[in-house]
């Protein structure tokens, strides 16, 4: 996991993060699938998997750590506009995320592709009350 965040965070002090939010969300995702690929056991040895004895901190929960560096990044280089509840909104995609790369890794790699779209298309929607600016609502008469 840390060597995981140190990427994500060596690409936002680099400013080599995208320009939005959500390409930067893709490139986030797309580090943690590389990594599923490249590093041995980055895939199957999970942060929410982890005994206590092996946790980077065992007094918090490793879901919270990671969504708390996630939220702290994003918020810092795009803001949070929006006004939902920004570390409660990043655990949620980060417990989403991890439950469908889950499911990308017991399916073939064809399936595999298709619910790593659907996880971007979730994350984008699951952090746009916190990333982007309130819509007006328009009333009817």
């Amino acid at each position: 996991m840390e060597t995981y965040l140190r990427e994500v965070e060596e690409l936002f002090a680099t400013d080599l993060i995208a320009d939005t939010w959500r390409e930067a969300m893709a490139q986030v995702v797309a580090v943690y699938t590389r990594m599923v690929g490249e590093v041995p056991g980055f895939g199957r040895v999970r942060f929410s998997d982890m005994l206590d004895s092996h946790r980077l901190d065992a007094s918090v929960d490793q879901y919270e750590l990671m969504a708390e560096r996630l939220a702290e990044m994003f918020v810092n280089r795009f803001g949070a506009p929006g006004g939902a509840p920004v570390v409660l909104t990043f655990r949620i995609a980060v417990q989403t995320a991890d439950a469908l790369f889950k499911l990308a890794e017991r399916v073939g790699p064809e399936d595999g592709a298709y619910v790593a779209g659907t996880a971007n298309e979730l994350l984008t929607r699951v952090l746009r009350p916190v990333l982007d600016e309130p819509q007006e609502r328009t009333q009817r008469p």
